[in-house]
């Protein structure tokens, strides 16, 4: 594989039921101008697009959905999002994904604190799973796992962290 693969796994909270979690829809904004060079054996993937050519992506339902767990997938071009600077007390954000559930729309933030742009790679051959749980709260990293798209281990976040951006 030379592309990059995303996976959420929504686990439903307080607020919503069985049902309004297994037909949330999800989906993550990406870049999608991409050139593919080969040389002999060898293949490249090379973003070509800006920050302002990002767009919403649909991912695509995993298996059957459980009473309180849906898995959702997207397979994108290996690239690097901008998050922004934080200004004053603000940290800087990039809305990387977006649950609508029950006429509610949740957004999953990468955040930065810093007083420089940071930045979030999505590399040639990995998968970077977002374990998210929903409720009317907002949403909650439950974990980020990156792994090699063919490997079942990886490096893992379990940083519990809140995101209550609701629109």
């Amino acid at each position: 594989h030379m592309l990059s693969k995303i996976i959420v796994e929504l686990t439903r909270g307080d607020g919503f039921s069985d049902e309004e979690c297994q037909e949330a829809t999800v989906s993550v904004k990406a870049k999608l101008k991409a050139t593919i060079a080969t040389e002999g054996s060898t293949t490249t993937i090379t973003e070509t697009s800006t920050e302002n050519d990002a767009v919403s992506i649909a991912m695509g339902v995993v298996g059957e959905a459980k009473a309180t767990t849906s898995k959702f997938a997207v397979i994108i071009a290996p690239q690097t999002v901008s998050i922004p600077a934080k200004s004053g007390d603000v940290d800087g954000t990039y809305d990387l994904i977006t649950i609508s559930i029950a006429g509610k729309t949740l957004i999953y933030q990468l955040k930065n604190n810093t007083e420089e742009e940071a930045t979030k790679q999505f590399k040639s051959t990995e998968k970077y799973t977002y374990k998210l749980k929903v409720s009317m709260g907002g949403i909650k990293l439950r974990s980020e796992t990156i792994n090699d798209w063919d490997d079942k281990s990886g490096a893992n976040n379990t940083d519990e962290t809140s995101n209550p951006l609701i629109l």
